[in-house]
């Protein structure tokens, strides 16, 4: 099943933001002009990849 999320351009480059899509917490992020999708859990503990909402990126957002 296809769901949209948002229009592309709905996330700045080197950003990301979080979605819930059939009970499933995931988040996009944008960088080098594609779309990155990934499921909000740390595959080591179980736990959400947020610091703050829609904050999944290092300081120098180059790595989740």
């Amino acid at each position: 099943m296809e769901t949209l999320l948002c229009a592309f351009n709905d996330i700045a480059e080197s950003e990301a933001q979080s979605f819930t899509v059939e009970n499933t917490s995931i988040f996009a992020v944008k960088h080098g002009n594609q779309m990155y999708i990934y499921e909000n859990s740390c595959p080591h503990l179980g736990i959400s990849l947020e610091f703050h909402p829609n904050q999944f990126l290092d300081i120098k957002k180059r790595f989740i």
